[in-house]
């Protein structure tokens, strides 16, 4: 059975290779995997991988790997399946916020409470074994299969929500992203754009879990991560035309690029999950002193009313926080040390790119919907400000300044037709001349 699904296999990469890729045609392909696939189940290990290397070397073939390869990797019900950790009594207890290195723990390891089995140690034992393979005749069926499976798994993300019914459909994103060649100018031309556009689509809940799990990586590898994203999105960035994003063609609707800096963002929470923190004792006392301070502001407010200055008192500004760092309990002013420093993130010519007048328009249209559904959020960089250098925050910033000034002028008009005020859409300030700095900041501060 499996030599004829292999044999099938190989004949759709043939026809969409030669004939392009067709939505019916790709409907078949899975509807035939899924047929094979519950009549004789397939999936790969350390164990089962050696077993067809010794074959293919003996029989001077390496046929039967390709077709495995492209059967277990298009299909996400038999790539789950794979690489999963055997279950043992003696589990490894870790606590949420303590560093591990992956890389040097025992084979079959996981973290208590993860929804995540991946048998690491295996898994890239498996990948070195591959990679050592002259002239890497899997290759082409590798990146048509993660092509496919990346479609495929968008399918599932939109329609069938896979996370909340098999938890451990978070595993695809971690055998994926573990393959060594995900930055070579073969896989950056289709796989692995195509499944960073799949991962960008993943709910919060498991971008969460997800981030969780590769906090527990090295810092090094974490880093090898962002660095294969990077490159991912320079070439893109190269190799686009300059018409690419005109004639109403935005970069923030590409994603090809968009897709990459979601992954990302999933990257540098977990570098932030786990780095050096401020301790839960000081960031509870940094909130009572807020709270405290908020609440001297509303008896300021209140004594300017009780002397007759009656004005519209303003409702202060909360900063908007992002879905994912609140779903894992981090900000990055609260991370002392990330495990990928901050500066590595950011793309410099991303930041060329970028129209920062289009994306802070992309902001305000984004700031009505909830940000915890990302495929149906329109795409700003300014949400995924740790891509962004000094300047492109400071535009970005100028500008938001200049709206705020816009709607402060525009309710001042308002309440002058309504209330009857002399017009006056300015902010007016009574300052002394020996502290005129100290005074300035203390009555803006209040208002």
């Amino acid at each position: 059975m499996l030599e004829l699904v292999g044999d099938i296999y190989c004949l759709a990469i043939v026809l969409i290779q030669n004939f392009g890729y067709n939505k019916l045609m790709f409907a078949l392909i899975n509807w035939y995997f899924y047929i094979a696939v519950t009549k004789e189940t397939v999936f790969l290990n350390k164990e089962k991988l050696d077993s067809i290397l010794d074959e293919c070397k003996e029989m001077h073939s390496w046929s039967s790997l390709v077709k495995t390869i492209g059967l277990v990797f298009s299909n996400p019900d038999t790539l789950l399946q794979s690489f999963q950790c055997k279950e043992r009594d003696d589990q490894m207890e870790v606590e949420h916020n303590e560093f591990i290195d992956i890389r040097k723990t025992k084979a079959q390891t996981s973290t208590q409470g993860t929804k995540i089995n991946v048998d690491l140690d295996s898994l890239r034992e498996a990948y070195s074994s591959l990679v050592g393979i002259p002239d890497l005749p899997f290759q082409n069926a590798l990146i048509n299969a993660i092509v496919s499976l990346s479609k495929a798994i968008v399918l599932d993300l939109r329609y069938n929500k896979p996370i909340e019914k098999c938890p451990n459909y978070l595993n695809i994103f971690v055998i994926i992203m573990e393959i060594p060649l995900l930055h070579s100018p073969e896989f950056i031309d289709s796989a692995y754009p195509e499944f960073c556009k799949a991962l960008g689509r993943v709910p919060l809940a498991g971008q969460s879990e997800l981030a969780k799990y590769w906090s527990k990586f090295s810092a090094e590898r974490l880093q090898e991560m962002v660095q294969s994203l990077q490159q991912l999105i320079t070439v893109k960035l190269c190799d686009a035309d300059e018409s690419r994003w005109s004639n109403g063609a935005h970069l923030n609707d590409d994603e090809i690029i968009t897709g990459p800096v979601r992954v990302m963002k999933i990257l540098y929470y977990a570098s932030l999950y786990g780095g050096v923190r401020d301790s839960i004792e000081m960031l509870k006392t940094e909130q009572k002193i807020v709270e405290s301070e908020n609440e001297l502001q509303s008896e300021l407010f209140a004594g300017a009313g009780a002397v007759g200055m009656d004005r519209e008192i303003k409702e202060i500004r909360q900063a908007n926080e992002d879905p994912l760092g609140k779903e894992l309990g981090v900000r990055a002013a609260d991370c002392r040390k990330p495990l990928v420093p901050f500066e590595d993130f950011v793309n410099e010519l991303l930041n060329e790119k970028i129209s920062v007048e289009t994306d802070y328009k992309y902001k305000l249209e984004s700031e009505g919907e909830d940000l915890a559904h990302t495929a149906q959020v329109k795409f700003s960089f300014a949400n995924h400000s740790f891509i962004l250098n000094m300047p492109s925050k400071q535009m970005s910033l100028y500008l938001d300044s200049r709206v705020q000034m816009y709607k402060e002028r525009r309710s001042s008009v308002i309440q002058t037709l309504i209330h009857g005020w002399a017009m006056m859409p300015f902010l007016r300030l009574r300052v002394s001349r020996n502290s005129l700095i100290n005074d300035a900041l203390v009555a803006v501060s209040i208002i």
